[in-house]
């Protein structure tokens, strides 16, 4: 992430300001501002200086200097807003719109989580909360509920999640890092993903975008026994696209057949001389 944009998005919450009425007071719109938090554009010469008035510092500080802490809020990520594009999207992406503003309660203590320098911290969604995930509207406030996943060896952003993997992955017991897409027209055909349904299932798939043609995404899966199935856009409620993943257990080391041919001549051997 750029200098600038990471400045700016620590500035913002250090003053305790939502997208919105950090907004209000640059005067500019809350999806400019999540597009400077997300690394997504670079604010021009005349709202970088409104915004270093707003900020109380100079437009040289916010440009070339680093003035965020190496730490992240946990309730506060900011989120981005996707303007319409004429390819199908996800019409209610609460993930991508700045969400119900929390009341003074919910923010009555600050919960910072120090993590060494170049460190990421991301929500962990487990397979219990995958549901709620999935019906939760307020997803700033549901984030910060979440436990914490450190990775030192990933670049993320404030919309990349972990979370428990479906049970049609490959891998038993392994914790899969995504990131969203935004648009359908994003899916690249014969790669993987993982979707979320509004019924609250999700599922590990191969994608093929049949959108034009049938209004659907057909789908298989790598893992055996598992049925190809066509799945209609608007049963979709999010799709992600894995960047890495881990598993909780190590694999089974293969066991080399020669090997044990030849201890088990040595045993007879040594049992012929008894």
């Amino acid at each position: 992430m750029r200098l600038v944009n990471r400045n700016i998005k620590f500035l913002r919450s250090k003053l305790k300001l939502t997208q919105e009425k950090f907004a209000i007071a640059v005067g500019v719109k809350r999806s400019s501002i999540g597009s400077y938090e997300e690394d997504r554009a670079v604010p021009p010469t005349d709202i970088l200086i409104k915004i270093a008035e707003v900020c109380k510092v100079s437009t040289d500080d916010l440009l070339n200097h680093k003035l965020y802490y190496d730490a992240i809020a946990v309730e506060d990520k900011p989120l981005v807003k996707v303007e319409s594009i004429a390819d199908p999207l996800f019409s209610d992406f609460p993930l991508f719109g700045q969400v119900v503003e929390k009341n003074e309660e919910n923010h009555k203590t600050k919960n910072l989580l120090s993590l060494p320098k170049g460190l990421s911290s991301l929500a962990f969604i487990s397979k219990s909360q995958i549901r709620k995930f999935v019906k939760e509207t307020d997803l700033d406030f549901f984030f910060g509920l979440q436990p914490q996943v450190v990775l030192p060896f990933i670049e993320t952003s404030s919309r990349t999640l972990a979370f428990d993997a479906p049970e049609d992955f490959l891998i038993n017991q392994a914790v899969i890092i995504a990131e969203p897409l935004s648009s359908f027209s994003e899916i690249r055909n014969g790669e993987n993903y993982i979707l979320f349904f509004n019924n609250g299932d999700y599922s590990y798939r191969r994608v093929y975008n049949q959108i034009d043609l049938k209004g659907i995404l057909l789908t298989n899966s790598d893992k055996q026994g598992v049925l190809s199935e066509e799945y209609r856009i608007e049963t979709i409620r999010y799709i992600y696209k894995p960047l890495s993943f881990f598993s909780e257990n190590m694999p089974k080391p293969d066991a080399e057949v020669d090997a044990i041919r030849n201890k088990i001549s040595e045993l007879n051997n040594l049992i012929g001389k008894l």
